[in-house]
């Protein structure tokens, strides 16, 4: 009887052995082989966005940047200043500046009045010369000019800021008390000019001298009546203005005050070639005459506030009658004095002082 045994014979495993390890060295490489073909035909990775990678998508052309236009700055309206700026009053100046740019406009300051030289952006002119507004109005013909000028009448279509005759009569009378303040035995003369339109002139200026003075009698002869009184007509010519001397100097006169719009240099030097005191006006920035000892004129600061109107409006200002003063002492009267005169101009620009009853 033949016992099997549990356990195969050791010839039988060899043999077996060979041919499990060929069949096990098969499965693994079928199996490897299988796992390179399985991960070949595995979902594809998503390149990252591109257009070049995904042709499928739709793409669209880059827009093309406009290059702005050239647009141009915006031009700020200017008032011209026709004007010698070395002659120009500097209080009136500052307070114009400073007031206009307030108002969004700017200052433009030309020593000549000169169409083709005005900015593009000139709204309103002023001047201060009349000689060559015509040319200038032939150019630019809807141009508004304000004459600061106290000559007028010349040339169409520019509005003259005259000053009305309250505003003369304050100034005379304050020239009148002046002179008479300073003048020895009160020997005071007055200009006048023939054909006018002021009136009451003569009057506030001797009303001025007897302010001060009372009856203004001299100490000395002659024994006349002061103020003296002349005429002066236009055409200034020598031999008007030699009478106009002759007659002053036969009354004595040592201080004279000119009629507002008495312009002329031949007599002003004759004048003081005689070793006159001269009194004139400065109606706002005319030319400051070297030869005269005392201006008067008015507040350059109430003059802007009034023709401010005009330059940022439109609208033309009736004339004017602001405060008067004295604006330029050649050193004719002390510190001491002009504090005195400072309580006369005071009185008559408030109105307690009436130059003409």
């Amino acid at each position: 009887m033949k016992i099997l045994s549990a356990f195969p014979k050791p010839s039988l495993l060899k043999k077996q052995g060979s041919r499990i390890s060929l069949v096990t060295s098969t499965a693994y490489i079928l199996l490897y082989l299988t796992s390179i073909i399985l991960s070949g035909c595995g979902p594809a990775e998503i390149p990252a966005s591109s257009d070049t990678a995904n042709p499928s998508r739709t793409t669209e052309s880059p827009q093309a940047v406009e290059s702005p236009s050239d647009t141009p700055e915006p031009v700020t309206p200017a008032v011209v200043l026709a004007a010698d700026e070395t002659i120009l009053d500097a209080n009136f100046l500052s307070s114009l500046s400073h007031q206009l740019q307030e108002q969004g406009f700017a200052l433009n300051i030309q020593s000549s009045l000169d169409s083709s030289a005005l900015p593009s952006g000139i709204q309103y002119l002023l001047t201060t010369s009349t000689s060559d507004l015509l040319s200038v109005q032939n150019d630019l013909p809807d141009l508004p000019i304000l004459s600061l000028s106290a000559v007028h009448g010349e040339n169409e279509n520019t509005q003259h800021l005259l000053y009305t005759n309250a505003y003369h009569q304050r100034a005379a009378f304050l020239a009148g008390y002046t002179s008479a303040f300073l003048t020895p035995d009160y020997r005071t003369g007055y200009v006048d000019l023939v054909g006018s339109e002021i009136s009451g002139l003569f009057d506030a200026y001797g009303n001025g001298n007897t302010y001060y003075c009372g009856h203004c009698s001299p100490q000395y002869p002659p024994y006349i009546d002061y103020p003296a009184y002349v005429q002066l007509s236009e055409p200034y010519t020598s031999e008007k203005i030699s009478a106009v001397l002759s007659t002053l100097q036969q009354e004595s006169v040592t201080t004279v005050y000119l009629h507002p719009f008495i312009h002329s240099e031949e007599l002003n030097q004759s004048l003081k070639d005689a070793g006159l005191k001269l009194i004139g006006n400065q109606l706002l920035i005319v030319e400051t005459n070297p030869l005269f000892d005392l201006i008067i004129g008015p507040d350059s600061s109430a003059v802007t506030e009034e023709i401010l109107p005009a330059l940022t409006q439109g609208v033309i200002p009736e004339p004017l009658s602001p405060p008067a003063g004295v604006l330029i002492n050649s050193g004719w009267i002390s510190d001491g004095r002009m504090q005195h005169l400072d309580e006369i101009i005071k009185m008559l620009n408030e109105g307690s002082i009436l130059p003409v009853e």
